[in-house]
Protein backbone atom coordinates (compact mmCIF):
# COMPACT_ATOMS: atom_id res chain seq x y z
CA UNK A 1 0.00 0.00 0.00
CA UNK A 2 1.27 3.35 -1.01
CA UNK A 3 1.76 6.07 1.66
CA UNK A 4 -1.44 8.28 0.25
CA UNK A 5 -3.68 5.33 0.64
CA UNK A 6 -2.15 4.70 3.97
CA UNK A 7 -2.97 8.43 4.72
CA UNK A 8 -6.50 8.19 3.28
CA UNK A 9 -7.59 4.93 4.62
CA UNK A 10 -6.27 6.26 8.09
CA UNK A 11 -8.43 9.35 7.42
CA UNK A 12 -11.46 7.30 6.50
CA UNK A 13 -11.10 5.19 9.35
CA UNK A 14 -10.60 8.15 12.25
CA UNK A 15 -13.74 9.94 10.04
CA UNK A 16 -15.96 6.77 10.84
CA UNK A 17 -14.51 5.84 13.99
CA UNK A 18 -13.58 8.54 15.93
CA UNK A 19 -10.15 10.28 17.49
CA UNK A 20 -9.05 10.05 20.69
CA UNK A 21 -6.16 10.50 22.64
CA UNK A 22 -3.61 9.03 25.28
CA UNK A 23 -4.82 5.32 23.84
CA UNK A 24 -4.49 3.78 20.38
CA UNK A 25 -7.66 2.79 20.26
CA UNK A 26 -10.10 3.45 23.59
CA UNK A 27 -13.57 1.37 24.35
CA UNK A 28 -15.61 3.02 21.98
CA UNK A 29 -13.08 1.99 18.82
CA UNK A 30 -12.26 5.60 18.83
CA UNK A 31 -8.42 5.38 17.69
CA UNK A 32 -5.37 8.44 17.73
CA UNK A 33 -3.20 9.32 14.85
CA UNK A 34 -0.99 6.39 15.44
CA UNK A 35 -3.78 3.56 15.89
CA UNK A 36 -5.29 4.75 12.71
CA UNK A 37 -2.40 4.14 10.83
CA UNK A 38 -1.82 0.75 12.41
CA UNK A 39 -5.42 -0.49 11.55
CA UNK A 40 -4.81 1.49 7.85
CA UNK A 41 -1.98 -0.52 7.52
CA UNK A 42 -2.76 -3.86 9.28
CA UNK A 43 -6.38 -3.84 10.18
CA UNK A 44 -5.87 -3.51 13.97
CA UNK A 45 -5.13 -0.30 15.65
CA UNK A 46 -3.15 -2.10 18.60
CA UNK A 47 -0.57 -3.57 16.28
CA UNK A 48 1.83 -0.92 16.19
CA UNK A 49 3.33 -1.40 12.91
CA UNK A 50 7.15 -2.09 12.84
CA UNK A 51 7.39 -1.40 8.93
CA UNK A 52 8.87 1.13 6.99
CA UNK A 53 5.60 2.39 5.90
CA UNK A 54 4.60 3.88 8.81
CA UNK A 55 7.50 6.29 9.18
CA UNK A 56 7.27 7.95 6.22
CA UNK A 57 3.21 8.46 6.33
CA UNK A 58 3.99 10.01 10.00
CA UNK A 59 7.24 12.22 8.20
CA UNK A 60 3.89 13.46 5.80
CA UNK A 61 1.98 14.21 8.95
CA UNK A 62 4.72 16.17 10.96
CA UNK A 63 5.09 18.44 7.77
CA UNK A 64 1.62 19.47 7.68
CA UNK A 65 1.73 20.65 10.74
CA UNK A 66 5.00 21.93 11.21
CA UNK A 67 7.00 19.72 13.01
CA UNK A 68 10.66 18.86 12.34
CA UNK A 69 10.92 15.82 14.80
CA UNK A 70 13.76 15.91 17.24
CA UNK A 71 12.76 12.79 18.53
CA UNK A 72 11.66 9.84 16.49
CA UNK A 73 8.82 10.57 14.21
CA UNK A 74 6.54 8.25 16.48
CA UNK A 75 7.17 10.20 19.65
CA UNK A 76 6.22 13.34 17.78
CA UNK A 77 3.06 12.23 16.27
CA UNK A 78 2.46 11.08 19.92
CA UNK A 79 2.55 14.13 21.20
CA UNK A 80 1.18 16.40 18.92
CA UNK A 81 -2.45 13.58 18.97
CA UNK A 82 -2.27 14.14 22.48
CA UNK A 83 -1.27 17.39 23.24
CA UNK A 84 -1.72 20.13 20.31
CA UNK A 85 -4.54 18.36 17.79
CA UNK A 86 -7.44 19.54 19.31
CA UNK A 87 -10.00 17.87 16.87
CA UNK A 88 -11.66 14.82 14.96
CA UNK A 89 -11.82 17.32 11.87
CA UNK A 90 -8.31 18.75 12.70
CA UNK A 91 -6.87 15.36 12.49
CA UNK A 92 -8.58 14.10 9.46
CA UNK A 93 -7.93 17.41 7.36
CA UNK A 94 -4.47 17.11 8.26
CA UNK A 95 -3.81 13.60 7.26
CA UNK A 96 -5.78 14.37 3.90
CA UNK A 97 -3.34 17.22 3.20
CA UNK A 98 -0.41 14.77 4.17
CA UNK A 99 -1.85 12.24 1.45
CA UNK A 100 -1.89 15.23 -1.33
CA UNK A 101 1.78 15.67 -0.64
CA UNK A 102 2.42 12.22 -1.40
Amino acid sequence: MKIKEVLLKAASLLQRKGWCRWALKNSRGSMCAGGALNAALHGDADLWAKDAKINPAIKQILKVVGIKPRLSPVCELVTWNNSVCKSKAEIVSVFRKAAKLS
